[in-house]
């Protein structure tokens, strides 16, 4: 798309060390967990270093904000990964106060704000009429339900599904496609170019509206 890096962030409004990070269908990113100080000569799981909110950060507008908090603490070792829904499972976690032995077992399901944010897109059928694998650079197009003004389908994107160790899911990937054409119920898309931009494998393909809700995953493979 030629569209240029963005060099200079703002820094997230709290400081935290072993945090989770989550790449969202509306291109948002929501990163949870984590401690404040990783301080060597103290414990990081006092609880005055716990951080149960999470932060937004927002490409539109360049900025970090504050989410609810979570019931529990997720540090060293806890999972955040995107679900087919558009729902965040957090889970786990190390150095718990609130369990016997410190090592959590349970999970939280976090909505983000695009679940507030007025109608979602819906597929027509199970698949929209896309076949279950997708060539690369390829026209293709997905059909949907007819959406209430002032809403409509904006974009489709295609996220990695989650693999996490130790706080980090090196292979996340939101891969916005490039839009060809679109009715009040299709949307014309060409798929990327080459595995260089998508490497081979499955993609959970969202439909996103203008108001930045998605649909429920529809499962493709590249």
């Amino acid at each position: 798309h030629n569209t240029p890096w963005q060099t200079t962030l703002p820094q997230m409004l709290r400081k935290r060390a072993r945090p989770n990070s989550v790449l969202l269908p509306d291109e948002s990113i929501l990163v949870i967990g984590g401690f404040e100080n990783y301080d060597t000569t103290k414990t990081p799981w006092e609880p005055s270093d716990h951080n149960l909110n999470g932060e937004f950060y927002t490409v539109s507008s360049n900025t970090w904000t504050i989410t609810p908090q979570m019931k529990s603490y997720r540090g060293d070792h806890s999972t955040a990964v995107l679900l087919p829904s558009g729902k965040v499972y957090v889970g786990g976690g190390e150095h718990r106060l609130d369990v016997p032995g410190g090592g959590g077992t349970d999970y939280e399901i976090y909505k983000p704000p695009y679940f507030f944010k007025g109608q979602r897109p819906t597929v027509s059928g199970a698949t929209g009429g896309l076949p279950s694998t997708l060539l690369y650079n390829t026209v293709y197009t997905v059909n949907h339900a007819v959406m209430d003004a002032p809403f409509n389908v904006e974009k489709v994107v295609l996220i990695r599904p989650g693999s996490v160790t130790h706080n980090s899911c090196m292979d996340q990937r939101c891969i916005r496609l490039w839009k060809i054409s679109q009715t009040s119920s299709s949307f014309n898309f060409v798929t990327p170019p080459s595995s260089n931009w998508a490497p081979r494998g499955y993609y959970m393909l969202f439909l996103v509206s203008n108001a930045g809700v998605p649909s429920v995953a529809t499962w493709v493979k590249l």
